[in-house]
């Protein structure tokens, strides 16, 4: 009678060894893939607006700078409420008080000599009824009191939903090529090993060039557009007898 021992010891052997072929046929399959990239992007009208509107004073003291500029920006936020403009949609993005310099010179030396200071305040607005938007402009700029419009740029007040459009037809473009290249190779494409998305997905905001109040016009023509929205995936795929 053969020893117990060894039966059991070339019984683990053969497990050992079956274990090894079905390792070996797995490492093989996932050795045999195609890496891909897909591109996908929409188009579609932006829906909103963000323009960035500013007053700037001069006086001779800061204080008469500040008390001038804050009533006419008092009137800027007063005719953005009568647009219907609400309060979340109006944000400062930028108020400083810089001193004005005599320069001149004297006994071959510079000197500077502070005679009076300017007042900046810029206030950042989304106007999200475009339809509403060259009366927003001309209403500020040619018949208020804004002095500075610091450019426009549109965009999509809710991009998700066409992003995630774009998504599909990134993967749809993966598996495109990827077919492509295993009916080439005569071989079958498998599962999807991998996908990843590069960088962040983000609609272009085309912007409208600097204007002030000398070079409005009292009619503001504007053109929307049309808006891309892209991403970029990169995707894995088996391929298969």
């Amino acid at each position: 009678m053969p020893d117990q021992r060894m039966v059991v010891f070339a019984a683990i052997v053969t497990m050992m060894g079956a274990i090894g072929c079905i390792s070996s046929a797995q490492a093989e399959d996932a050795d045999r893939f195609v890496t891909v990239s897909g591109l996908g992007e929409v188009f579609a009208a932006p829906d909103m607006a963000r323009i960035n509107v500013g007053i700037v004073t001069e006086a001779k003291t800061a204080a008469k700078a500040v008390a001038e500029n804050s009533t006419q920006m008092a009137g800027v936020f007063g005719i953005l409420r009568s647009l219907g403009i609400e309060d979340k949609d109006m944000q400062t993005s930028n108020f400083s008080v810089q001193p004005k310099y005599e320069t001149y010179e004297a006994n071959r030396q510079r000197r500077d000599r502070i005679v009076g200071y300017r007042v900046f305040n810029q206030v950042r607005v989304a106007v999200r009824d475009l339809d509403n938007l060259g009366d927003v402009l001309d209403r500020l700029v040619t018949r208020g009191e804004a002095n500075q419009l610091n450019g426009i740029s549109f965009h999509i007040s809710e991009p998700e939903p066409l992003l995630d459009q774009a998504r599909r037809h990134a993967v749809n473009d993966a598996r495109r090529k990827a077919n492509l290249y295993a009916d080439q190779a005569s071989v079958r494409l498998g599962k999807v090993l991998s996908i990843q998305e590069h960088g962040g997905p983000r609609p272009q905001a085309p912007q409208v060039a600097f204007a002030t109040r000398e070079r409005a016009s009292a009619d503001v023509p504007i053109a929307r557009g049309e808006q891309s929205l892209s991403t970029s995936v990169t995707v894995t795929f088996a391929l298969q007898d």
